[in-house]
């Protein structure tokens, strides 16, 4: 029963990965198109969707506490986190279980290493940008201050 709760998980903060990829994307041409609102209610989404996965990564860090407990396994000090549970102790989930959470596992692992990249991307582009318009700010007082002093003479 406790399998089928963690693989419920997975596949909530599956889902959530997945909406924060397409988050990810849609803030892409949000900035590319310097659209303010639309990038605010990209990141109130975003907000949003990270509360979300928080609250399911307490709630599976706490069932996978649980086994350990349940199953009165010894952490040799070892962190009570999922992949140790699944490597050391493979003996005491059911072996289609155990393989549809692994499964699942490395696809959320494989996710959460496109939205990272993305948001590197993301952070790049907001970055440039922030750049391109403090150099023209720059320029554009440099020529101001030019024709100021053009007029005195």
């Amino acid at each position: 029963m406790m399998e089928t709760e963690l693989y419920d998980l997975l596949s909530k903060e599956e889902k959530i990965i997945r909406s924060l990829i397409a988050s990810a994307k849609l803030k892409q041409s949000v900035i590319i198109q310097n659209d303010y609102e639309a990038l605010n209610n990209v990141n109130v989404n975003e907000s949003s969707l990270l509360s979300e996965l928080d609250n399911i990564s307490r709630s599976q860090q706490k069932l996978v506490s649980k086994l350990f407990e349940i199953n009165a396994l010894k952490e040799n000090g070892k962190p009570r986190i999922l992949p140790i549970l699944i490597n050391e102790y493979k003996d005491i989930f059911n072996p289609n279980h155990l393989r549809k959470i692994n499964e699942l596992r490395l696809t959320v692992r494989d996710q959460v290493k496109i939205l990272t990249g993305l948001n590197h991307q993301n952070r790049f582009m907001i970055e440039h940008a922030s750049s391109l318009v403090k150099e023209t700010i720059s320029l554009l007082l440099k020529s101001r201050k030019t024709s100021l002093i053009d007029r005195k003479a």
